[in-house]
């Protein structure tokens, strides 16, 4: 038997024990990695699915959350918002002043300034108010301050505002105010008119009852009055933000997202998902005109200017005649039609179809788009939502195809990107979840 005892031990080679550890937890590292990268898969595909967003204007500034609201932010406000694919909105505003149209979709919450805005309705605004302090320390550093006070005005629907010290329902003419410490309380949005003083001959309790009743329904309609006016003077300023000669470039309004001379597989891709995209120029009742420091870096010259002003305000006015056309098919409503302005009649021709019918359209005209489809040689046939997304998609082509000659194909579509005002894109199959 062999004695291997007096054999000389032999020393491993340098750096052995290190190759053999650093071998193994190469061997680890695999399903870790793996792991990671499921998991930064799964998160991407969650935030592709929740729209974010946030705006601190330096102006008055209209701004499109998602399909469930717009906002109309004064200057020195500050908010942030995120809508989750079940259409569930939940905005922070720790600032300023922003009147809300609220679309329906799911609940729809604001937080300012300790206080919880629930809305009910569709139509309202918020102010939060800072102390001195609060504001010097904003200057300083971009942290949060607490508010002072918040009031909550309500011009169309109900809010619910909650606070620390309980919560209360305000409805259309009514305002609420927030205090640190203190139950939230209701007033009136603006000091009633007074009613005529009557002399009540009968001395009766119900004479008496009935004759204030008269009274307070007279203040409530002359309210009424008043709150319908304001919305239509804010809606007016959603409708033309922001002001001519001022309008941002659509790269300083969020993500880019492209609205004109698409590629077939765009095309193709887009009707897979049941897309549509509408950008749209200038809609208002008052006739447009470019501004000189819009018209200096479009380089345009004073007859170009001219030309571009004409399109846009024939354009405007026969593109505001099809949605009031459509409005009143929708509605019956003919009055409205006269007083609404183009961003409420385009919204209301939507609210008043299913959301079946919307998805169908949405498909039925991304596919025409797309070539796999014809377009009906009936251009009054299909649903309302069909005629109108058929119509809109084809507004700015028409109005860059009508420039071209005169501007060339270039700086036709600068001028197009430049007014394109107002942008839309809805997707979704009805039968894919979305």
């Amino acid at each position: 038997m062999t004695d291997f005892s007096q054999w000389p031990a032999q020393e491993p080679p340098d750096g052995f024990a290190g190759r053999v550890l650093a071998s193994r937890r190469q061997r680890r590292r695999w399903p870790l990695v793996t792991a990671a990268a499921a998991a930064a898969v799964v998160a991407a595909f969650a935030l592709l699915r929740t729209e974010n967003g946030a705006a601190e204007p330096v102006r008055r500034a209209a701004i499109a959350m998602g399909r469930r609201a717009t906002a109309v932010a004064e200057p020195g406000a500050r908010l942030r918002w995120s809508i989750s694919p079940s259409g569930r909105a939940s905005v922070v505003q720790d600032r300023g002043e922003v009147f809300y149209r609220v679309e329906p979709g799911g609940p729809f919450e604001v937080d300012a300034g300790g206080a919880r805005i629930e809305v009910l309705g569709t139509c309202f605004r918020v102010e939060v108010g800072m102390s001195s302090a609060s504001k010097m320390a904003l200057s300083a550093a971009a942290g949060a301050a607490a508010a002072t006070a918040v009031v909550v005005t309500v011009y169309e629907g109900r809010v619910a505002v909650a606070s620390p010290a309980g919560a209360v329902q305000v409805a259309a003419g009514e305002r609420a105010r927030s205090e640190p410490g203190q139950a939230v309380r209701v007033e009136d949005a603006h000091a009633a008119p007074t009613a005529p003083a009557t002399t009540v001959s009968s001395g009766s309790p119900e004479a008496s009852s009935r004759e204030q009743l008269i009274q307070r329904d007279r203040a409530q309609q002359a309210e009424i009055a008043t709150l319908r006016n304001r919305v239509r003077d804010l809606e007016k300023k959603v409708a033309v933000a922001p002001s001519a000669g001022e309008a941002s470039h659509p790269a300083e309004r969020g993500p880019a997202l492209k609205y004109r001379d698409f590629t077939p597989e765009e095309l193709l891709e887009m009707a897979r998902n049941c897309e549509v995209r509408v950008d749209l120029l200038p809609l208002s009742r008052e006739p447009f005109k470019l501004g000189p420091d819009l018209s200096a870096q479009l380089h345009l010259s004073e007859d170009e200017q001219a030309r571009v002003n004409a399109t846009v305000n024939d354009l405007a006015k026969e593109t505001i005649a099809r949605l009031r056309a459509l409005y009143v098919e929708a509605t019956g409503d003919v009055a409205g039609a006269d007083n609404l302005e183009p961003f409420s009649l385009q919204r209301e021709i939507l609210h008043k179809s299913p959301e079946p019918v919307i998805a169908a359209a949405r498909a039925r005209v991304a596919r025409e788009r797309a070539g796999l489809e014809t377009p009906p040689a009936d251009p009054r046939a299909g649903s309302i939502p069909e005629r109108l997304f058929r119509y809109l998609i084809t507004v700015n082509d028409t109005l860059q195809h009508s420039l071209e000659p005169e501007l060339g194909a270039q700086q036709a579509a600068a001028v197009r990107d430049r007014l394109s005002w107002s942008r839309m894109n809805m997707s979704g199959c009805a039968n894919d979840g979305r």
